[in-house]
């Protein structure tokens, strides 16, 4: 795993190292929490699993270590990546489900679960091109003189009250 190799616990004294008996666990379960984020999981999932940090203890130690909080943000950028391929996979298996003729499938079922997976993968890649710059669109719109704004073969007066549009005054 990329990022627990990258993370180091920090050297100066901080709450991790005055509690040296808990620094070594702290750095396996800072390892797991990593490894567990890039697979795809929630943070609330892992908090919730036994042997884990609370949430308020996961929220304390993003906010007392920067490096850490920089890990665990890339870790679930790649993990939100992997989910996304998750729904992908969901939704061919959806797709391959409906076209089987071997297979007696429930159409209403079907489609309700194709509109959820189309709104998980929008909501995944939402998200992305949120946390994940290189995700952006990157588009330059410039223009130089004048711009005119206007409808192609535009009537030049009102049908109804005759007024001219080209009249200026």
């Amino acid at each position: 795993m990329q990022n627990a190799a990258l993370y180091r616990a920090p050297t100066a004294p901080s709450l991790w190292v005055l509690m040296t008996a808990q620094f070594e666990r702290a750095e396996k379960i800072t390892t797991r929490i990593l490894e567990a984020l890039e697979a795809g999981r929630t943070i609330t999932s892992i908090c919730a699993a036994k042997g884990m940090p609370s949430l308020s203890t996961f929220q304390r130690w993003c906010r007392s270590d920067r490096e850490f909080d920089d890990a665990i943000f890339s870790a679930m950028t790649r993990g939100l990546f992997i989910q996304l391929h998750t729904v992908h996979d969901k939704q061919e298996a959806a797709v391959n489900q409906l076209i089987d003729p071997d297979q007696d499938t429930d159409p209403k079922s079907m489609q309700a679960l194709a509109t959820i997976l189309r709104d998980q993968n929008h909501n995944k890649v939402a998200l992305l091109t949120r946390l994940d710059k290189r995700f952006h669109d990157k588009i330059e719109v410039s223009h130089e003189g004048p711009m005119v704004i206007g409808w192609q073969n535009a009537v030049d007066t009102c049908p109804s009250c005759g007024h001219d549009f080209t009249d200026s005054t």
